[in-house]
């Protein structure tokens, strides 16, 4: 068996999409309306996959708990 190398290979660009919590994030809006995330606290893994994924794209996002869920808004 032979093996064949080649050199000045670039390395290629992300291909595939963002992720559901990337989307959602990139999709908020300064001072725009907030993403509810019913039957969720501030600590649950939805909540904080959001967050995670705002502050990745250079968001900041602020969040709280309501009757209904988490509410989380696009600050910056």
């Amino acid at each position: 068996m032979s093996v064949e190398v080649e050199t000045g290979v670039p390395i290629p660009e992300k291909v595939g999409k963002l992720g559901r919590w990337k989307e959602i994030a990139q999709g908020m809006e300064v001072d725009g309306p907030g993403v509810l995330l019913k039957g969720e606290t501030t600590r649950s893994n939805a909540a904080r996959s959001l967050r995670t994924a705002a502050t990745t794209l250079g968001h900041k996002v602020k969040s709280q708990t309501t009757a209904e869920g988490v509410v989380v808004w696009r600050v910056e």
